[in-house]
């Protein structure tokens, strides 16, 4: 699993289009603008787990880990707003999820430092 965050939109604006309207428009800024055949796997607002490129295809989000890994985008940007309780515990619970679906032991998974890459 690979963890993002948003950084636009902010979880402050995330709510000021529809769900559904914004799964649409993020597919066509992916798509479209982007020109990629995916995006992450999953993005994690603080009242819904949208998932956003099936899990059993290989999503664009990190070019070191696409075909490795699944992306999880978090709303919010965390350098001017909090990592709030509702989008902690929605992520968490969507690695508990993908976790247990890959059989893998929480315990024994080892947390590789994320490092700034460029997602072309």
């Amino acid at each position: 699993m690979v963890l993002h965050n948003t950084g636009a939109p902010k979880l402050a604006d995330w709510h000021r289009v529809a769900g559904s309207v914004r799964m649409r428009n993020l597919e066509s800024f992916y798509r479209d603008t982007q020109q990629w055949s995916a995006g992450p796997h999953l993005f994690v607002a603080d009242d819904v787990i949208w998932v956003f490129t099936p899990l059993n295809v290989s999503g664009v989000h990190s070019p070191s880990w696409n075909s490795i890994s699944w992306g999880v985008e978090m709303v919010g940007d965390y350098a001017t707003e909090d990592f709030g309780p509702a989008v902690k515990g929605n992520a968490i619970n969507a690695l508990a999820i993908l976790h247990a679906a890959l059989g893998l032991d929480t315990e024994q998974t080892e947390i590789a430092q994320g490092r700034s890459e460029n997602h072309s």
